[in-house]
């Protein structure tokens, strides 16, 4: 026999359900206003919510490759720069017009009281901004002809103009950034620097990059994301559940959970004062979809039970006492799956992680107090539409039941294409490409990387041992042997350098003199050149600048420069470090670390699942379905992308407590139901007429929670987003096709035993 949509056997609800739904019929009214008032104040602390714009947030300040970067920028000082390209599209970079705009630009950049120097072409020129824009074409013409000359010859000069002349820069250098003087705010005052010039300028275009600007766009752009694609989600989260509920007001009533989780979560986040980040962001959107994966099992039973001629009440006792034990379980699942983030190499996972499982528990009580309150509020409502589709799942069930060794050799085949597409992936990332070409942060980039210098830089910093800048003769000459080792490398696009700098300041080649030192640290600083001796003279460091290096490049850069300075030095006294390095060092920690977390959320989940299922064959027989989309999702990745950013690590954690969710409510339904029916294949078909649909439901909810990120122009987003949106669909399809023939495998073994 087929029972109805969501409805099952008609055995009795439990006693705890039927005085819980009593009581919540009776202060139906008082839980709403309650749950509203609560929206309002979430509302409200929405406004605090404070951002981290600091790129060094995905990097633990624990770890030995952080601390060994944070001691070398307290040790020399930091140096952050903005790099206005000034691109002529003539292409002829020296006439005068570009040479009036270079000057416009360094003049309003040095006028900002964050720059300390300002580098462009009229330095080497030895011409003021005033001077440039006060002078007549003939002039500059005169004064672009030295220019190409100097170009030509190359040098530091290069890094300002390219030799043919297609595009030039202005560098603006920021010493430090203070607390109330943060990354966002000079990023944006530059930025109206550079749009007001281009609105009176034609025929120039402006681009900007540089470190300032790329911390800037980490967080911004990922905002973004979360801000334009919320709206986006909500209306696909309505269409989805409208679609399955076929009610309007139930509909709104499931919304509304929905608008009280994002507020009430980005609420409790403004008013704690607790600052979020580019990743940690999403948790808001996670957990909308987290809150229609919950509130719809409740929703379609209810639907079921008056379809039964049962009245709201009784209905709401009949849903409850049916999902109370697979909710309390999927939630417990997923709580577990998040906290594993814990283990994340990158701090913004582990408060995603923290985020999310705290609101997890919201989620639990709007669950069993609004949702309930609303459906004895609303019409009754019975879901007849989903009938044909319902009793389609049914006897898809059915049909993989009788299929089951054709569906378990297809699992083999599949593990096996997937292991081998896995195979093929490589956890690599360029930092610099972090943003597609739809950003101007990557066109800037690839531009200044291509003709002028590059934006990985690398510090390889030696202890010399000596005292006030007196470095020895053969400190000297082995600072020396190492620049001109890292210049000859082929990746490297510049070296700054004491030795480098002697040179053109006294045009003398060879081991510079300790007066020729401290000459040249002098001319640096007012170059804007980040400091190469430290404050006590102890320390020099040499500044390496690489083009479009991949992690993978920057470790092996950092182990060969190591090598190569302590050939010259003892080991102990060098310290290669870097942002890039810190990058490239996540990637591949976080894999490991990854490793760890998923191994703790299967033994953890699958515990879970044995202990209250009581059951070992069904804990095994979940793994199935649960691993298997993980496996899917990678592989699939691996064949048709091949390589993935540190994001994407945690995906395989934390889908598998999301994915177990539907495998628990379709085992519990089953177990219900076998041991009312006696029979294994009623059980199935009765169990996926009442819990197939709401799987079928709560998948593509949460996939729609993160399908958005896919679109992300930011790769980190898009990686987390779009792999996890495949493992959650592949889940989708292993629940109702492979988990059917894996029950009739157990019950096999069971009679067996």
């Amino acid at each position: 026999m087929l029972m109805a949509a969501g409805k099952g056997p008609s055995a009795p609800a439990a006693a705890w359900s039927r005085t819980m739904a009593a009581w919540i019929h009776r202060l139906r009214f008082l839980i709403v206003a309650l749950w509203l008032a609560l929206a309002f104040g979430g509302l409200m602390g929405g406004q605090y919510v404070a951002y981290d714009p600091d790129v060094l947030v995905y990097f633990d300040k624990e770890r030995p490759e952080r601390i060994a970067f944070d001691a070398v920028e307290t040790r020399f000082g930091q140096s952050r720069e903005i790099v206005t390209l000034v691109v002529p599209a003539t292409g002829d970079a020296f006439s005068p017009a570009v040479l009036r705009a270079v000057a416009t630009v360094a003049k309003a950049s040095a006028a900002r009281p964050e720059v300390s120097t300002v580098r462009s072409v009229l330095s080497n020129l030895e011409i003021t901004p005033d001077a440039a824009l006060a002078a007549d074409d003939e002039t500059l013409r005169a004064a672009a002809r030295r220019l190409r000359t100097m170009a030509a010859a190359g040098g530091r000069i290069a890094t300002l103009i390219d030799p043919p002349g297609t595009v030039t820069a202005v560098a603006a250098i920021v010493p430090d950034l203070l607390a109330n003087d943060p990354a966002r705010e000079v990023a944006a005052a530059h930025r109206a620097i550079k749009e007001e010039i281009a609105a009176d300028l034609d025929g120039i275009g402006f681009l900007q990059t540089g470190r300032i600007v790329i911390d800037d766009a980490f967080l911004t752009e990922s905002q973004d994301d979360v801000n334009s694609y919320a709206g986006m989600q909500l209306g696909i989260l309505a269409a989805i559940v409208f679609i399955a509920l076929g009610s309007v007001t139930l509909t709104l009533s499931v919304m509304l959970l929905v608008l009280i989780t994002l507020t009430g979560s980005t609420g409790v986040l403004g008013w704690s004062g607790i600052a979020i980040n580019g990743i940690s962001s999403a948790a808001p959107v996670v957990l909308m979809g987290l809150m229609v994966a919950s509130a719809i099992h409740v929703a379609i039973a209810w639907q079921g039970a008056i379809a039964a001629g049962a009245n709201k009440v009784d209905a709401l006792a009949t849903a409850l006492d049916r999902n109370a034990k697979p909710i309390l379980l999927s939630v417990a699942t997923t709580l577990v799956s998040f906290l594993v983030l814990n283990v994340a190499e990158a701090p913004p996972f582990r408060d995603l992680g923290n985020i999310v499982a705290a609101g997890l528990l919201g989620i639990l009580a709007l669950t069993f107090t609004l949702l309930p309150a609303l459906l004895t509020i609303v019409p009754r409502s019975r879901g007849r539409h989903r009938a044909r589709l319902a009793a389609g799942v049914a006897q898809l069930g059915v049909f993989c039941v009788h299929r089951a060794t054709i569906m378990i050799l297809l699992t083999i085949a599949i593990a096996a294409g997937a292991l081998a597409g896995i195979s093929a992936i490589r956890v690599d990332d360029t930092f610099s490409h972090y943003f597609d070409k739809r950003y101007e942060i990557r066109q800037a980039t690839d531009l200044f990387e291509e003709r002028l210098s590059g934006t990985t830089i690398i510090d390889v910093a030696v202890d010399t041992g000596t005292a006030d800048g007196a470095f020895d003769a053969a400190v000297r000459a082995g600072v020396a042997d190492l620049t001109a080792w890292l210049i000859a490398q082929p990746e490297v696009a510049r070296v700054d350098s004491l030795p480098l700098l002697v040179a053109a300041v006294t045009g003398a080649g060879g081991p510079p003199t300790a007066d020729a030192l401290r000459a040249a640290s002098a001319a640096a600083t007012r170059e804007g050149v980040p400091s190469l001796i430290s404050a006590d003279g102890r320390h020099t460091r040499l500044s390496v600048v690489m083009r479009g290096v991949s992690s993978r490049d920057t470790l092996a850069f950092r182990d060969r420069a190591r090598a190569a300075a302590a050939e010259r030095f003892s080991a102990d006294a060098v310290v290669v470090t870097g942002l890039p390095i810190l990058s490239a060092r996540l990637s591949v920690a976080s894999a490991r670390a990854m490793v760890t977390g998923m191994a703790i959320a299967l033994a953890a989940i699958s515990l879970i699942l044995i202990v209250t299922l009581r059951d070992a064959r069904m804990g095994l027989v979940s793994l199935v379905p649960n691993l298997l989309p993980i496996a899917v999702a990678f592989g699939l990745w691996g064949f048709l992308v091949g390589e993935v950013s540190f994001a994407a690590t945690v995906v395989a954690a934390l889908t598998y407590g999301i994915v177990v969710d539907d495998t628990v409510h379709l085992l519990a339904k089953y177990q219900r139901y076998r041991q009312e029916l006696g029979s294994m294949v009623e059980a199935v078909r009765t169990a996926y007429a009442a819990v197939g649909i709401p799987v079928i439901v709560t998948s593509l909810a949460l996939a729609a929670s993160f399908l958005p990120f896919a679109l992300s122009g930011f790769l980190v987003n898009r990686h987390f987003g779009a792999l996890t949106a495949i493992t959650l669909a592949a889940a989708m399809i292993a629940d109702l096709v492979l988990l059917p023939a894996f029950l009739n495998l157990a019950e096999r073994r069971r009679t067996a035993s």
